[in-house]
């Protein structure tokens, strides 16, 4: 997360696998705004979109469909991202580990 003068610029947010310790884990799923950064995303030019990173073979970039983002600040969509996540931790998790197809993603909701 970074701040500017009080406003919030730029976040990440992640969904990680604990293995065996605090020191074994893997990022499943993740959601990133920062729209300053060379080749960074900004969620509210192209919209919502999760990064799916599975655990055998090639990585997905998924588009849940979701309400429209005119007149949400920064820090409500930062808590709408960490909720999402959290929320379906269980169907990332199945996706990740090639138990489901990364078809259909959940609706992302306020």
């Amino acid at each position: 997360m970074a701040l500017e003068e009080g406003n919030l610029e730029a976040f990440v947010v992640q969904l990680e696998a604990i293995h065996t310790s605090v020191d074994d884990w893997d990022v499943i799923a993740q959601i990133d705004h920062e729209p300053g950064a060379p080749g960074g995303h900004d969620l509210f030019v192209e919209g919502i979109h999760v990064d799916v990173f599975r655990f055998v073979g090639e990585g997905e970039k998924l588009w849940p469909d979701h309400p429209q983002l005119f007149g949400v600040s920064d820090g409500a969509l930062l808590r709408a991202c960490i909720d999402y996540l959290g929320g379906h931790a269980d169907w990332f998790f199945q996706t990740a580990t090639g138990l489901a197809d990364p078809v259909d993603p959940p609706q992302f909701d306020w």
